[in-house]
């Protein structure tokens, strides 16, 4: 089943991400619609860009940081498309004939998606009336690439306890977390045997 790329956000976006995003602008809206602006367009990311010459201090953080937000939604999104997770066809711009093809996958590397306008341009070449079409990745393997995520991030911060991160990681995917998709994620972040410690003879 296809379904036009505006529905990307409410499908596919981190919500929390997404409602962070949201609290820098005057509406959902707007967010929107700033999210499609690429970086060196004015604009991009904050309702205020451009009067930046005569911008505060605060208001310059607040940029830098919707900025980064947005980044993490597009990249998130981005690596949807790239494990093929998510595949396009689009309408290719430029062409006296134009007709539907396939969005090939290593397109999305350059492609910067417009949601509010249903397309997706790069510097090498733009997609109009994008539809997309999802390929759900096997649930176990989504568990444990996500239990991976949050331990990579809790072992930069110093944590390695197996009990506090299995409980961590429970509250963190907000369903029940299978031991073995744990353990695995567990030893492939931490690099150590599971189970208990075998006695020497």
């Amino acid at each position: 089943m296809e379904f036009p790329l505006s529905r990307a956000p409410e499908l596919f976006f981190d919500e929390q991400l997404w409602q962070i995003f949201i609290s820098y602008f005057e509406t959902p809206e707007i967010a929107l619609e700033r999210i499609g602006f690429p970086p060196n367009l004015t604009g991009y990311h904050h309702e205020y860009y451009e009067t930046r010459s005569d911008l505060s201090a605060e208001i310059w953080q607040e940029i830098e940081e919707a900025s980064a937000v947005g980044r993490a939604l597009l990249l998130s999104l981005q690596s949807k498309f790239l494990s093929e997770e998510l595949t396009a066809t689009g309408v290719p711009r430029g062409f006296s004939r134009p007709s539907r093809k396939p969005v090939p996958t290593s397109e999305w590397r350059r492609l910067w998606p417009n949601f509010v306008g249903n397309w997706a341009m790069s510097t090498t070449g733009s997609y109009d009336d994008i539809q997309l079409s999802w390929h759900p990745k096997d649930r176990k393997v989504e568990l444990r690439e996500r239990c991976e995520l949050l331990l990579l991030k809790r072992k930069e911060e110093g944590e390695s306890r197996r009990k506090v991160l299995f409980q961590e990681a429970a509250e963190h995917l907000g369903e029940p977390l299978p031991i073995r998709i744990f353990d695995a994620a567990y030893k492939a972040v931490f690099g150590k045997r599971r189970g208990r410690p075998r006695l020497s003879k």
